[in-house]
């Protein structure tokens, strides 16, 4: 084929401007040779129409325009975002706007899941909490409850968890919910493993909500206890004193004293010895009758 000097030349061997011969290169075993189309960099096709790596290089670094040049043109235009990747969205005005229109509609708990969108109010929203349970806790340790009631025989037997439930309700509200919240039901706690099997345990509702009663009271005891543990340690005392009386050794009351669900052996005795006072003036009483 002959070049007509305007067209593009398939079997072209040598470079259109500087005619040297295109070097070739291998690929899965087939040799091609190393040009570029002219029409490509946007230059009028001459002697066959391709040229070599070098003269493309010249090329497009002739055709670059420069940096002062290219701002005085005006602002450059973005590159159209891919079709695959979405538009980013503004969180922000979007969660402020959902939180703002559930206010004025009355949805609270709509208005603080948009809230909680944000970290910023994440974080408020902790500290919030942190604050309130706190606060809950240190009225709690100043006022004289069930927890912190002196140990003896007439106060272990009107102590009851339900009235200690009502307190800790009255009292430590936010408190009280968080930990609803994390313990299972009192329907739940009815059913046990048995055997590997789940299985409808015969627990009547009352007792499985008196040992419900009793686990979360117990949770709260163990804060009052760590707190003030020679104010607010009735519950480990009554603990301590149970395990003394049925034989239990030294050890097992340092174990439990350690996690807080029990007193030390002194405090333990003081409780043992408050039962012995009481059944001591118990009997004089009814001698004297």
């Amino acid at each position: 084929m002959e070049d007509s000097g305007q067209l593009v030349d398939p079997n072209s061997t040598q470079c259109g401007k500087c005619h040297k011969p295109f070097k070739q290169y291998s690929k899965k075993k087939k040799s091609f040779l190393m040009r570029f189309t002219m029409t490509a960099l946007n230059v009028p096709p001459v002697n066959g129409g391709y040229v070599c790596y070098e003269c493309k290089k010249a090329i497009l670094a002739a055709n670059i325009v420069p940096q002062e040049e290219l701002h005085s043109k005006g602002p450059v235009k973005k590159p159209r975002r891919s079709s695959f990747s979405p538009p980013k969205r503004n969180t922000s005005k979007r969660f402020k706007t959902t939180a703002t229109a559930s206010l004025e509609e009355g949805h609270y708990p709509r208005m603080f899941r948009s809230l909680l969108e944000s970290h910023h109010a994440r974080v408020a929203f902790d500290d919030i909490v942190t604050e309130t349970i706190k606060k809950e806790t240190k009225q709690m340790k100043k006022k004289k409850s069930l927890f912190s009631r002196q140990f003896n025989a007439e106060s272990l037997e009107i102590f009851s968890w339900e009235e200690a439930m009502l307190e800790i309700q009255e009292d430590m509200p936010f408190f009280f919910l968080c930990l609803s919240a994390a313990m299972p039901s009192s329907a739940d706690m009815q059913e046990q493993d048995l055997q590997g099997k789940r299985t409808k345990s015969e627990m009547p509702d009352k007792q499985a909500r008196q040992r419900w009663c009793q686990r979360v009271g117990t949770i709260l005891s163990i804060i009052l206890y760590s707190h003030q543990p020679l104010v607010h340690g009735f519950i480990q005392t009554c603990i301590g004193t149970f395990l003394w009386m049925n034989g239990c050794s030294q050890m097992v009351l340092k174990v439990l004293h350690a996690f807080g669900l029990s007193r030390a052996r002194t405090g333990t005795m003081t409780g043992v010895n408050s039962l012995r006072d009481n059944a001591v003036k118990d009997i004089a009483n009814w001698k004297a009758q």
